[in-house]
């Protein structure tokens, strides 16, 4: 239509104007509403009846009209129930018999807003995850990236949070959830929620019942919270895989915390990330274990190999684990990197593996050997290396190395193809100072030991002949760490360890305190053999070594030594315990004894426990962790031992005495 035929009544625009969706209201200069159409209506919940005359503040406390503001602007608005929304007005003003009047057009924008809002929680939640996942590709260990994850909850910019949260694991055989990660916890609060059994507290609760808990304030379920504790309310989230529970989330939230609503679906979604890289975490670790004890033993295969040569005349093997302790510090004071120091280390046991092919009449000769009994004794180096020749893996590669060299001398007069000076493999020389260094100062059958001193002086005496003299040099610089590992892998002597257990006082742990700390004590060994003797000679002289190996453990652990010596002595005692029970065992089947089921299944089961236990020491997540499982492991191992052969070992003399 032409615009010249459009009416311009005022009944045209106030139909049009009535006909908006829009809310379109005019006021003039003091406020008061002039005009109110349907809109507004639908918008506020007032009739234009109800609402001419009367003040728009009655509707928008904040409106600005009087300023002669125009354009487009975001209030607040009150429904008639009295709920507050968000508008968008715009504002238009004009003069009118001298007075200024002001129309107004407004939209709730609530949906608006809303989406605007889940389109921003919908991308803060992607970012999220994203950098959850991210995370989980770096190396880090469970605990780190935990700690991580937190830091990254608390990154989000719209959950009115407090920087305080949790994670925590389950411990499936204890039925309670350990504390693994933290942030804005007091060390009292720490301390409290350290260990947390299912049903104890919002978080122990939340791993029985498996849902999603948010507590607006501190109230009575708060079973454990530190003094200094400020209101505030949490989400305890579980952390699920597939049916199982791994953990609970506890996020710290605001007092009074009101929830978008979507909050808890993201919540659920972070937890179901958590879930993913815990899973992920504790397969790689277990992987990893696997990896490690595949390697251990490999490398227990080799040293028990090495030990196999030396206990004919060497009780108890102890002489290849010290000999390559010193080639791995000789290597080392040498320039050799660190993965060449752990070959030495892994490869010196081997150096005499060819003594398995020489008779015990020669080995086990107390006298000098004839010159014909010496060219069949230094065979044992082609022996050697015949048996590890064809292996370019290390550390075989180089153990063949080592047998076939560490008798060759500086001056060219060694065997087997009398090399001399750097035509002798480094490795060969290494490993001739550390043998015959540790045979030196060792106790045999046909010798005593030489003092520390004696010795360094024989080495010095023979360097530039027999030794590398730069290598001699090293040794005498190494001279403190060296008596360290003597201290550490002494032999034991059957009738000194009688003596000195009748001395020492072995110590082992009991726990004390309602808290689960566990702290050492000593228990005295005095009178050993009226109580623990049960009258069979060699049975009771493997239950001195057992307890002998338990002290060393006991030591070593308390003097803090590293996690690889604990672990070497850890593998010496479960080899004697698995050597010990095969003997006992053997006992009771020639004498017919009527429990030997029972015995030998508690046999069993001990290994079984000692075996696990000592396959999650490398899982622990810190030095403080895993002190304590080894302390809680030589708790058992005392206890148990003391126990069975006090008690059902004892049965096995009296039964014999009885029977025999």
């Amino acid at each position: 239509m032409p615009a010249s035929t459009v009416p311009v009544n005022e009944d045209y625009y106030r139909a049009l104007v009535q006909s908006l969706h829009d809310a379109v209201i005019s006021m003039d200069q003091d406020g008061v509403i002039l005009s109110w159409n349907q809109g507004a209506q639908a918008c506020f919940g007032y009739t234009a009846d109800e609402m001419l005359g009367r003040s728009v503040q009655h509707v928008m406390p904040a409106c600005c009209w009087h300023d002669g503001s125009s354009g487009a602007i975001e209030l607040e608005g009150i429904h008639r129930k009295g709920d507050r929304f968000p508008v968008e007005v715009s504002l238009s003003s004009w003069i009118e018999q001298g007075r200024r009047h002001v129309a107004a057009v407004l939209r709730d924008i609530t949906a608006r807003k809303k989406a605007v809002l889940d389109i921003e929680h919908a991308y803060h939640t992607r970012i999220l995850i994203s950098a959850l996942l991210e995370t989980s590709l770096e190396p880090l260990t469970l605990e780190q990236q935990l700690e991580v994850s937190l830091d990254i909850l608390h990154s989000l910019p719209w959950l009115s949070r407090q920087s305080k949260g949790a994670i925590f694991l389950v411990d499936e055989a204890n039925q309670t959830l350990q504390l693994v990660a933290q942030r804005g916890f007091s060390d009292q609060h720490q301390q409290l929620c350290h260990q947390v059994a299912f049903g104890q507290c919002l978080c122990g609760q939340t791993a029985v019942t498996r849902q999603m808990t948010l507590v607006r304030q501190v109230d009575e379920r708060h079973a454990l919270h530190p003094e200094s504790m400020q209101p505030h309310g949490h989400y305890c989230v579980p952390i699920t895989l597939q049916g199982r529970l791994l953990g609970v989330l506890n996020l710290y939230v605001e007092e009074g915390h009101c929830p978008h609503p979507e909050e808890e679906n993201m919540l659920t979604l972070v937890a179901n990330t958590l879930a993913g890289i815990i899973e992920h975490r504790l397969v790689e670790s277990r992987l990893q274990q696997l990896h490690r004890d595949l390697r251990t033993t490999r490398l227990e295969i080799i040293r028990r190999l090495g030990v196999a040569a030396e206990y004919r005349d060497n009780e108890t093997g102890m002489h290849v684990i010290r000999m390559s302790h010193y080639a791995a510090l000789l290597g080392k004071s040498h320039g050799l990197d660190e993965r060449a120091c752990e070959v030495l280390l892994n490869a010196s046991p081997m150096h005499d593996v060819g003594k398995i092919g020489i008779p015990d009449r020669l080995l086990l000769k107390p006298g000098r050997l004839s010159r014909q009994e010496f060219e069949i004794m230094k065979s044992h180096t082609l022996i050697g290396g015949h048996m590890l020749l064809g292996h370019d893996e290390e550390p075989l590669a180089t153990a063949y190395v080592i047998a076939m060299t560490h008798h060759e001398k500086w001056d060219g007069t060694g065997y087997p193809n009398g090399l001399s000076g750097n035509d002798i493999p480094l490795a060969g020389r290494i490993c001739a100072i550390a043998d015959v260094f540790d045979a030196l100062t060792s106790e045999r059958p046909y010798k005593k030991a030489w003092s520390i001193e004696r010795a360094m002086a024989e080495v010095e005496r023979c360097s530039d002949s027999h030794f590398d003299p730069d290598l001699v040099g090293h040794l005498r610089a190494l001279l403190p760490d060296i008596i360290e590992i003597q201290r550490a892998y002494a032999d034991v002597n059957s009738a000194h360890l009688i003596h000195m257990l009748d001395q020492i006082e072995a110590t082992t742990t009991a726990a004390s305190g309602p808290s689960g700390d566990v702290g050492m004590t000593r228990v005295p060994l005095a009178n050993w053999n009226n109580i623990y003797d049960i009258g069979v000679a060699n049975i009771d002289q493997e239950h001195r070594t057992l307890v002998h190996w338990v002290n060393r453990l006991n030591h070593a652990i308390r003097a803090d030594r590293e996690d690889q010596v604990v672990d070497e002595i850890l593998a010496m005692l479960t080899h004697y315990v698995q050597s010990h029970f095969s003997h006992e065992e053997a006992l009771m089947e020639r004498c017919h004894y009527p429990d030997l089921t029972a015995h030998r299944a508690q046999h069993e089961a001990f290994a079984q426990q000692v075996k696990e236990r000592i396959r999650q020491l490398p899982l622990c997540t810190d030095s403080g962790s895993r002190s304590q499982a080894a302390i809680d492991l030589l708790h058992f191992l005392t206890s148990w031992l003391f126990n069975h052969i006090g008690k059902v070992d004892r049965a096995i003399g009296l039964f014999l005495r009885e029977t025999y």
